[in-house]
């Protein structure tokens, strides 16, 4: 369960390699964006909710845009990378929850 931390947090969503091409450009910045929720109650509904659209929106910008326009592959890679990336945005605020309850 989540609730609101007292202080801010943010999330950087980074793309996590989906290709052999990717994982031997390991060395290049991979493109990331913050994502805040300190102003959501992530102890209900809504705010897990908002917290949710802030983290596709994200994996969106990170991944390379709307679905569409992109061949089979590169929406098989595309629709990967999403869900890879708001996987380990999820990942990343609870392991910040659970180091907040453990400094407590």
């Amino acid at each position: 369960m989540f609730v609101k931390a007292a202080a801010p947090f943010a999330v950087a969503l980074a793309l996590l390699a989906a290709s052999p091409a990717a994982v031997q450009a390991a060395s290049i910045e991979q493109p990331s964006v913050k994502v805040t929720y300190s102003d959501l109650n992530l102890a209900t509904a809504e705010g897990q909710a908002s917290l949710q659209g802030r983290l596709q929106q994200a994996a969106t910008t990170v991944c390379g845009g709307e679905e569409g326009l992109r061949s089979l592959a590169d929406e098989v890679n595309y629709k990967a990378c999403r869900a890879a990336t708001i996987s380990n945005g999820l990942a990343q605020i609870h392991q910040q929850a659970a180091s907040t309850v453990s400094m407590k």
